[in-house]
């Protein structure tokens, strides 16, 4: 690879260059050939015998070019979709796809229906029946690839096929460290950090969350002189590169024997007044000093002279510095740094060379290296027995397991098989790699050549990386554009035509973003410059970017809630979007919101285990599994399933009992209970006896569940989407614990730390919550983005810090620094480290704010908390959005604003109503409450089907209507020769649910006619038709009615082409007229639930499958 300043620039930034510094007279014609180029690559990209990495930033098209170019290979490179692998990074991207891939025959994009025309008649040609087999589409998320790939060699992968992938390992990490440290008890590291164990258990734990970067340099390296020669030849090869690169900079300023005069002088002053300092060093120096890593401490001395400690330019020298007051010298100097002072490159250079780290490890350092060489291994495996102890792992781990089936240094049987049968790649969102996924994309394209007829397309945006905190690199998105991928060169595309945001915010991108983003690329610190978008939309009448300056919270929040009135004034149905850079960036702004009576859509902001219902569920299932939790016994006893007053909560506690359960066992003996508590006793206690007999005979899951329904739980709701959370907890449940898996409570709690609450179905979704990561991929009519001002989390230590550094001689260098130690001298070399951290976040910090700003379509308002002071001379925090943009925001702040709006009295006066009202009002069923009669509330909503008109009883006519609903709860139609196939099954579950022996052959024909009439039936076949949207089969919903949830199931719905909502109901009887009423008020109810869910129009059809029958109706709200 070529050195680092060659990288950088690539074609796509020579580009960008050139764009922003054309004339204004040719940018006309300018923008007419950046959109015919344009229009070459996406034609270009649908080559399918090359291989692309395409730049495709925000609103630029990028999933329907990928799908294009996934029907392209289908069309004409494939002979079955199999060799085709997709791979995305979400589960939502990934069905997007596919459903894309599925629905192009109508795409409103001619290309597409070209492509999708032909991908159709390949399908029929060599039998592919994509249609009824979508599963042969081979488009995954990665994690689904590693899950893949371990299910296909377990033995190989050291995966149990019945692990499960928790996506909050942080407990099983904290245990993990601490039985390391505390059985190993690791001497030097624990006298390193003052006996400080649960600090270095913390640091362990920490550390454990990216051990697929640090694993492979661990396990490959020997401890010893070799290893510390090594390491310590990278340091010296740091400190030359450093100091050459700041040497041709001097040089180029023409101030290098100036500086070398006036340092000696300063030198020769400071002998005599301060000889501790390292400037006299340069008394002795007939020549500037060399570009020689032995020559740091000079170079270091020169930077101290230029550089304040904060590394700003100094203004002034005095004679602490070696310049005597009223001097030649001194006012020499001065000017020398009033000339370097706008040279920020120089400045950098000089930073760096202050916090180079010496060029050889300390004793004490490379002992704690040492110590960790040794302690670090021992920790990765001990979580790993973990893991298999309890059935778990990981998406690291399995990313591991992954990368280990397919081979470390030879490839095995598994990569040699998928290399046979996996002839093209395509990877969305490449800007989002990490290390290990790129190896283990190395690993899958291992032994393919350049000529053979294997291709690589990986499309994304650098300038839209944004999850370091998830282990992206995006230099590897640099790095490839340079190298390609192993034996594979990738030829760039660059897309530049924005579809999305109006012209006026494309102008305000293109003169913003070359200031905020670095000049350069950079591989090793994630340097990405901006490359220019084109508008394809209208100019708006709005001005695209509006900034409000506010010198409090409140005004702010004030501010916002003006900005959301004036939008709905003018557009009432516009889509508004609310984005913060951390959810408690919204401390002040959702109440606001509330008080001002103003609607919104909270998406993921809501932490699960904060809402009540889930807290009942938590204390319920920790009593169930602890009967002397105390806390979790009372939670239960208080929930509104239960009901009891304080005061009988404090009479039960009183007993001599040893357990609250032993209490309630024998609570009609307690006289001092009051009536009211006996009566809701009565019904809960046998309730919670049965359920404790029951432990142990099924999963946790269903032993919670089914305990909380007989308590009455579900009556206990207030909202609808409750029920959601409510499931998404037994969900969690099912999938932390599975049979025979152990409870843990802190397990638990930490699952429940990584899941939100489901959005508010009454909430209006126009108006949109959320943080920026959150709204990735989407788009808003308009976007607005307050607390400019604030800066996100800092990082914590680390214990060890590395990086693998690419020197000058296209080598690779690693660094590693153990942490800085509790007291005593700086380590210099963490300190550095650390410094390359910060800059890849703070380049991280730019792309963020330029994903927050191209979601919106029309127009972005930014709003910041401003000082009362002088604004020019008010530095903004560091690491905020307003310190890039400070200078326009200054500039551009609207007058109406006025940095102190007048009215506040509508905030306030909000919080001080909410504050009146009472603090706790307890929410019980009654005392009396009884279950409902589950038979006659389902027959509310489900009436029974009428008797068949076959000659068999109602009993077997229900079990064969079963089968034949699971017969077409399918997505597609199958082929009618593979019908044959199914038969089995079919007899299976009707031996399994009593269907006469005897009869099953005739039952078996009946379901197969069934089948074949819809097939063969033009209303089945649109029934059934891939081009639906939103297509659902059983499709479970669950609402409130009379106070009480209801569960319905939905045969079949889904949205038509013309947007129309359909809910279908099969009936497995032969028609009968006379029962239609009876089906049509079914269907309406079924209609009026779903219309509570969304606001399509709706109509309702039955189809009975064993006549071809159909019979529709609109539906109208009563």
């Amino acid at each position: 690879m070529a050195n680092l300043a060659k990288t950088a620039n690539y074609n796509l930034y020579a580009v960008s260059k050139k764009l922003l510094k054309t004339i204004p007279m040719k940018m006309n014609e300018l923008i007419d050939n950046q959109k015919t180029t344009d229009q070459q690559a996406r034609f270009e990209a649908l080559d399918f015998s090359k291989s692309f990495i395409v730049q495709a930033p925000a609103g630029s098209g990028k999933t329907e070019l990928l799908t294009q170019r996934y029907l392209s290979l289908l069309a004409n490179a494939c002979q079955t979709p199999e060799e085709i692998l997709a791979i995305t990074f979400t589960r939502k991207a990934a069905a997007e796809m596919r459903q894309r891939v599925i629905s192009a025959s109508t795409s409103n994009q001619p290309h597409t229906r070209e492509l999708a025309q032909k991908v159709l008649e390949k399908n029929y040609l060599l039998n592919w029946n994509i249609l009824q087999n979508p599963q042969r589409l081979k488009i995954m998320t990665i994690d689904a690839l590693c899950g893949y790939l371990n299910s296909r060699m377990p033995i190989l992968s050291g995966v149990s096929i019945f692990a499960n992938v928790i996506e909050n390992p942080k407990l099983l990490y904290q245990k993990a460290a601490q039985e390391v440290i505390l059985h190993s008890s690791p001497a030097a590291l624990l006298k390193y950090l003052d006996n400080d164990a649960p600090k270095l258990i913390k640091l362990c734990s920490d550390l454990l969350r990216k051990r697929e970067q640090w694993l492979p340099y661990i396990l490959s390296s020997t401890p010893g002189i070799q290893l510390r020669n090594r390491l310590q030849q990278g340091l010296k090869l740091l400190a030359q590169e450093l100091i050459e690169k700041t040497h041709k900079m001097l040089l180029t300023s023409g101030v290098k024997q100036s500086l070398f005069n006036l340092l000696k002088y300063a030198g020769n002053n400071l002998l005599t007044t301060a000889p501790e300092k390292s400037l006299t060093a340069w008394a002795d120096l007939s020549q500037f000093p060399e570009t020689h890593y032995n020559q740091l401490s000079l170079w270091k001395s020169l930077a101290q002279a230029l550089l304040t400690e904060q590394f700003e330019w100094r203004k002034t020298v005095n004679k602490n510095h070696g310049f005597p007051a009223k001097t030649f010298e001194k006012k020499y100097f001065e000017d020398i740094l009033l000339q370097l002072s706008a040279n920020t490159a120089l400045q950098s250079a000089l930073q760096e060379i202050l916090i180079c780290p010496p060029v050889h490890y300390s004793d004490e350092q490379w002992a704690i290296i040492l110590a960790l060489f040794e302690l670090l291994p021992t920790l990765a495996a001990q979580l790993r027995l973990l893991f298999e102890e309890q059935g778990v792992m990981d998406f690291i781990e399995m990313g591991l397991r992954a990368s280990q089936a397919l081979g470390i240094d030879q490839p095995t049987d598994l990569a040699l098989a998928l290399d046979y049968r996996i002839r093209h790649i395509l990877v969305d969102e490449f800007q989002d790699t990490s290390v290990a996924q790129f190896k283990l994309l190395e690993k899958l394209t291992q032994g393919w050549q350049q000529e053979d007829d294997h291709t690589l397309f990986l499309v994304g945006d650098p300038m839209q990386s944004i999850y370091r905190f998830r282990n992206a690199e995006v230099g590897l998105f640099l790095r490839t554009l340079d190298q390609g991928i192993q034996n594979i060169r990738l030829q760039p595309l660059q897309l530049s035509q924005n579809f999305r945001c109006s012209t006026g915010l494309v102008n305000w991108y293109n003169q913003i973003f070359p200031h905020i983003f670095p000049q350069n690329g950079q591989i090793a610190e994630g340097a990405i410059p901006y490359f220019p978008a084109t508008a394809t939309q209208k100019e708006s009448e709005l001005a695209a970017v509006n900034c409000y300056g506010c010198s409090n919270y409140d005004y702010e929040a004030q501010e916002l809630i003006s900005v959301i009135h004036k939008i709905r004034n003018s557009e009432p149905c516009a889509q508004i979007a609310i984005l913060v850079r951390a959810r408690i960036h919204l401390k002040h702004i959702l109440p606001a919101l509330q008080s001002a009576e103003i609607n919104f859509q909270a998406v993921e902001l809501d932490l699960l285990s904060q809402h009540s219902a889930i807290q009942d569920l938590a204390a319920l299932t920790r009593a169930l599994h602890h009967r002397a939790d105390r806390i979790a016994w009372l939670a239960i006893l208080r929930a509104p399933f239960c009901g009891l007053i304080l005061k009988d909560l404090q009479i039960i506690t009183e007993t001599p009992y040893p357990t609250i359960l032993e209490s309630l066992l024998d609570f009609e003996k307690n006289t001092e209970l009051s009536e009211d508590g006996k009566l809701r006793l009565r019904r809960i206690v046998p309730v919670l006896s049965k359920a404790m007999a029951n432990a142990g005979r099924t999963t946790i899951s269903r032993w919670v569940e089914q305990t909380w329904l007989a308590l009455g739980g579900p009556a206990g709701l207030t909202h609808t989407n409750q029920l959601s959370n409510v499931k998404a907890f037994f969900e969690l449940l099912e999938k932390t614990f599975k049979a025979g898996a152990l409870f843990n409570i802190q397990l638990l709690n930490e699952q429940l730390k990584a899941l939100y609450a489901a959005p508010d179905p009454n909430s209006d979704a126009r108006l949109q919550v959320m943080t920026i990561h959150k709204a990735k991929g989407l788009e808003f009519d308009h976007v607005i983005i307050p607390q400019l001002h604030r800066s996100g989390a800092t990082d914590s230590q680390q214990l060890l810090m590395w990086t693998e550094r690419v020197n000058a001689k296209d080598g690779a260098d690693l660094l590693l620094a153990p942490i800085k130690k509790k007291a005593g001298k700086d380590n210099s070399l963490y300190t550095y480290l650390n410094y390359l951290e910060q800059k890849k976040l703070s380049l991280e910090i730019s792309r963020l704010f330029y994903v927050a700003v191209t979601r919106a379509k029309k127009t972005v308002h930014l709003l910041a908390v401003l000082p009362p002071k002088d604004l020019n001379s008010w530095p903004p925090p560091s690491n905020s959005f307003l310190k890039l943009i400070w200078s326009y925001f200054r500039s551009n702040i609207l007058s109406s604003c006025a940095m102190f709006p007048l009215k506040s009295a509508e905030i306030s006066n909000g919080i001080n109503q909410l504050s009146d009202q009472p603090v706790f009002n307890l929410r019980r069923l009654v005392a009396n409450w009884q279950a409902p009669n589950i038979d006659n509330l389902t027959t509310n909503i489900d009436q029974p089907a009428p008797p068949f008109i076959l000659s068999i009883r109602n009993k077997q006519a229900a079990i064969l209507g079963t089968v034949i609903h699971e017969a077409l709860a399918r997505q597609h139609l199958p082929d009618p020769l593979a019908i044959d196939n199914e038969q089995i099954i079919w007899k299976r579950k009707l031996r399994q649910l009593g269907y006469p022996e005897p009869n099953i052959d005739q039952a078996v024909s009946i379901v197969k006619q069934a089948l074949l009439n819809t097939i063969n039936d033009p209303r089945g076949l649109w029934i059934f038709s891939p081009l639906h949207k939103d297509c659902r089969h059983e499709y479970s919903l669950t609402t409130m009615l009379s106070n009480q949830p209801v569960q319905v199931i939905l045969d079949r719905t889904f949205i038509d082409a013309s947007g129309v909502r359909w809910i279908i109901e099969f009936k497995s009887s032969e028609y009968i007229a006379d029962n239609l009423q009876t089906y049509q008020e079914q269907l309406f109810k079924y209609a009026t639930i779903f219309s509570k869910k969304e606001q399509n129009k709706l109509r309702l059809g039955l189809y009975f499958p064993l006549n071809s029958f159909w019979k529709e109706w609109e539906y109208t709200s009563a």
